[in-house]
């Protein structure tokens, strides 16, 4: 599997944790090949990381610019859209 690296995410490298990165990464993975909508567990689980941390990365990537949240209803899932475009090495 080839990695591509949105513009936006290139630019923002180096204020990134690498915890940020990973996830961002892991998200990206889960969404294109598994779960249109991973949750915080999901995400934790397959980054080997805790969930209270993905929870502070994913902050990090919305403050960064990198995705956006919404609930897909009351007490129903929350969707991470990543803001991927353009991207560079497609």
């Amino acid at each position: 599997m080839n990695v591509v690296l949105p513009s936006p995410l290139v630019e923002e490298l180096p204020r990134l944790t690498a915890g940020a990165l990973k996830t961002y990464v892991t998200l990206s993975y889960l969404k294109k090949t598994q779960k249109p909508y991973p949750t915080q567990d999901d995400i934790a689980a397959y980054s080997k990381s805790c969930v209270r941390s993905v929870f502070v990365y994913l902050e990090e990537l919305e403050q960064a610019g990198l995705i956006e949240k919404r609930r897909l209803g009351p007490g129903m899932l929350t969707d991470y859209r990543l803001l991927e475009e353009p991207a560079y090495g497609a």
